[in-house]
């Protein structure tokens, strides 16, 4: 046994080393922090704020395919190498989500000797998106609703509300035609948005040929505090009176979710029955989890949607 320090504890914590020189954290029934970290741990627990989507390294091992995620939490930053072959999987991992990994093991790089993470799905390790999952979210004990109003004026990170969808909002496309302003071409190497130029097909982001890329709903929407539904759900009043409106973009897990529809196939259909379907939804309130997020580039505020936890009756 050895001694280690914890953030997350906030005293040492006794863990076990292996014959090989690694700290076994599989009995340690507590998550890490990132300022935790050190090399050579095996099975430790991180719960952690995806600050990137998950990008194609454009490496392969036995493993499958390697990806890379940039993740921190209050006390640092890290990055995870991520080994998968369960592309199903890959898709509902986004930027500006919550992200609880499992299974980690850490390392030091060689070229630079920075530490990192290591999460292979193939042996054990497993990440869930705990922005999206909605059984969890939605379990009587742990879903706890605020009025949008009160997220939005305490600037809450992350939260639970009910809302009217109001209106789907223009995004501006640089992609292909077909696509139209509600599904795009998403680079797998670097999650740019793909286009086709002089009969090339082009990522706008690392501005290379993108041989692999896959279709992705691009979808953003005016959100109205749905006072009615809330007293209904909590059994509490509304604290405000106030109706808040806010714009947010839908992760595509989410709008996945809300539409019931796979993107590749929503693009096969024609304009008019994609306008009838995203239409369908207008008027009606929904219980979402967002997210509040600033953008580094601008510093402006944005709303990310990244659950669609329950669709109720038109308001």
């Amino acid at each position: 046994m050895v001694v280690l320090p914890s953030q997350a504890s906030r005293v040492p914590v006794y863990v076990k080393k292996t014959d090989q020189g690694d700290f076994d954290f599989g009995g340690y029934p507590v998550r890490l922090l990132v300022a935790d970290l050190v090399p050579r741990m095996k099975h430790a627990v991180l719960l952690a704020w995806s600050t990137s989507d998950l990008m194609d390294t454009s490496c392969s091992n036995e493993s499958g395919k390697v990806f890379r995620l940039h993740l921190e939490d209050n006390t640092g930053s890290v990055v995870c190498d991520v080994h998968c072959n369960d592309h199903r999987m890959l898709l509902k991992i986004h930027s500006n989500q919550w992200l609880l990994l499992t299974g980690l093991s850490s390392h030091t790089r060689q070229e630079c000797g920075s530490l990192y993470l290591l999460c292979d799905t193939t042996q054990g390790a497993t990440i869930h998106t705990v922005s999206g999952l909605v059984g969890w979210l939605r379990s009587p004990c742990l879903l706890s609703l605020t009025p949008l109003g009160e997220a939005v004026a305490s600037n809450s990170p992350h939260f639970t509300t009910v809302v009217t969808l109001t209106s789907w909002l223009p995004v501006s496309s640089t992609g292909h035609q077909q696509s139209g302003n509600s599904v795009k071409r998403i680079h797998s190497f670097c999650g740019g948005e793909v286009m086709d130029e002089n009969s090339k097909t082009l990522c706008t982001s690392c501005k290379s040929e993108a041989g692999l890329w896959r279709w992705c709903y691009r979808l953003q929407c005016s959100l109205r505090e749905c006072k009615d539904s809330e007293p209904r759900l909590t059994g509490q009043e509304t604290s405000t009176e106030r109706m808040c409106s806010i714009n947010a973009t839908l992760t595509p897990s989410a709008a996945e979710m809300l539409i019931q529809v796979p993107a590749p196939e929503f693009v096969s259909l024609s304009p008019a029955n994609q306008r009838d379907i995203l239409n369908g939804f207008i008027d009606h309130s929904l219980v979402l989890c967002i997210s509040y997020v600033v953008e580094k580039e601008t510093g402006h505020i944005a709303y990310q949607v990244n659950a669609v936890c329950e669709k109720t009756e038109t308001s």
